[in-house]
């Protein structure tokens, strides 16, 4: 399992806005995510806990817990549509 192509939107000081660059960063993440890990892709805890441990301490928790649940749901779905539709070949 590697979670490091999510590294390029999160090492922006700007991921957890709702700009439409850091959404197109995050949905780029998603894709390059799936195309290392296969067409099942990530699991979403694992998804979930990669951000919490990479930013715990440095965001208040329950603001991190909200953006990151956001984000995590974001990513099931995207991830979802592409191993449903098998949009990964």
């Amino acid at each position: 399992m590697d979670l490091s192509p999510l590294d390029k939107w999160l090492k922006v000081s700007t991921w957890n806005t709702l700009h439409p660059s850091d959404e197109k960063r995050f949905n780029q993440a998603v894709l390059n995510l799936m195309r290392v890990n296969g067409a099942t892709g990530i699991h979403p805890d694992d998804f979930k806990n990669y951000i919490m441990e990479m930013f715990q301490g440095r965001l208040e928790h329950d603001y991190l817990v909200r953006v990151v649940e956001r984000y995590t749901d974001k990513y099931d779905a995207i991830s979802s549509f592409y191993y449903d539709n098998d949009l990964l070949q």
